[in-house]
């Protein structure tokens, strides 16, 4: 369990909401990444750390302030060009809330989704942090489709 303030620190130190969503929103989005210069794969059951550049999967079963049922979230940490990308590998069922990437703090690459954050940790630690955080707020999105900016958490 995370205190608030160690989830508010986790979101002043990377401005989650902040740099990216106005990248986003005016088009300046320069986040494109190779995914196929990843090189490692996972083996399959369990967490393992097959090199440097990737680390997982991770499970996380977020903070349900309205006792939601599903509340699990599965991440891989990869590492590209120095920094710590999250990948989205499982999330909760939205709902009916919008899937929209703005909205939900999501990069895409077809099937591929990862964490939208700015700038992306240097650390696997930092990433960890990071993606618990953005969970939480998720989750509360998608109870009670307040978006992340208007969360008090």
């Amino acid at each position: 369990m995370f205190t608030g303030i160690e989830l508010a620190s986790a979101f002043l130190n990377y401005s989650i909401l902040g740099n990216s969503i106005r990248r986003l929103l005016h088009g300046d989005n320069d986040m494109h990444y190779d995914h196929n210069e990843l090189g490692t794969q996972l083996s399959s059951g369990g967490q393992t750390e097959t090199s440097q550049k990737v680390f997982g999967p991770v499970d996380y079963y977020a903070n349900a302030r309205h006792n939601q049922a599903d509340k699990w979230f599965r991440f891989t940490y990869r590492k590209v060009r120095g920094e710590w990308l999250t990948y989205i590998e499982r999330m909760p069922n939205l709902n009916g809330r919008s899937g929209d990437l703005h909205r939900t703090h999501r990069y895409r690459n077809g099937n591929t989704y990862w964490i939208c954050y700015d700038p992306q940790p240097r650390t696997l630690e930092e990433a960890k942090s990071v993606s618990r955080a953005w969970a939480d707020r998720e989750l509360e999105y998608i109870a009670t489709g307040v978006p992340f900016e208007r969360q008090i958490w």
